[in-house]
């Protein structure tokens, strides 16, 4: 069973540094701190929401010994 389908709702923070999955218990203080629900974002609206945010990852590749 995923963590959406126990309640939980992925935040993320005003700023967009943080994010997670947060306990339906403590959803409506995230709210209140002005942290967004993207529980039911598609994944395109969540890339539009999150804009500039989500830029790639550089991958360092190991170095042959």
């Amino acid at each position: 069973m995923t963590l959406q389908e126990q309640g939980f709702r992925f935040f993320v923070s005003a700023n967009k540094a943080l994010y997670g999955w947060v306990h339906p218990a403590e959803s409506a203080e995230r709210v209140a701190a002005g942290w967004v629900d993207c529980t039911d974002m598609t994944g395109d609206e969540f890339d539009v929401y999150m804009g500039d945010a989500l830029e790639p990852m550089e991958v360092e590749e190991p170095e042959d010994a």
